[in-house]
Order: C-alpha cells, then sequence, then structure tokens
C-alpha cells in the first residue's frame, strides 16, 4: 500500500500544481481582454472553474490521506 500512497501523491502533487498553473494562466488572459466584456466573462468563469477543481483536488486529497490514516493506522 505504501507504492500505492506515493502515486497518490505525485497525482495529487501533479494535479494541483497543473490547477495552480492554470489559475495564473487565466489571470493573465484577463488582463490581456479587459477591454472586451465578454470575453472577460469567459475568463472569469474559467477562473471560477478552475478554482473549484483546485478546491475539490485538495478534499480529494484530504479524504484519501485522512482514509489512509484510519485504515493504516500509520
Amino acid at each position: 500500500m505504501a507504492e500505492y500512497r506515493i502515486v497518490l501523491a505525485y497525482i495529487a502533487g501533479f494535479g494541483a500544481l497543473t490547477s495552480v498553473l492554470t489559475f495564473i494562466l487565466h489571470f493573465i488572459r484577463l488582463g490581456a481582454v479587459a477591454d472586451n466584456p465578454q470575453e472577460r466573462q469567459k475568463v472569469i468563469r474559467g477562473m471560477l472553474i478552475s478554482a473549484i477543481c483546485t478546491a475539490l483536488l485538495g478534499g480529494a486529497t484530504l479524504l484519501l490521506t485522512l482514509l489512509y490514516s484510519i485504515v493504516f493506522l500509520d
């Protein structure tokens, strides 16, 4: 099970890093389309989706960590 735990940690870390980078890219795009209200709304929607996905990924990581700790009593 230790191997699975390491693999899950790498996957969660990669997902978190990707989510943060996506959020940063959305901020950059928001600055580029500041004059266009329709494009600005699309970018803001993308930022919201990125933030929700990051929160869900963090929650899933927390639940997996708690489950692993409870089941295997480290």
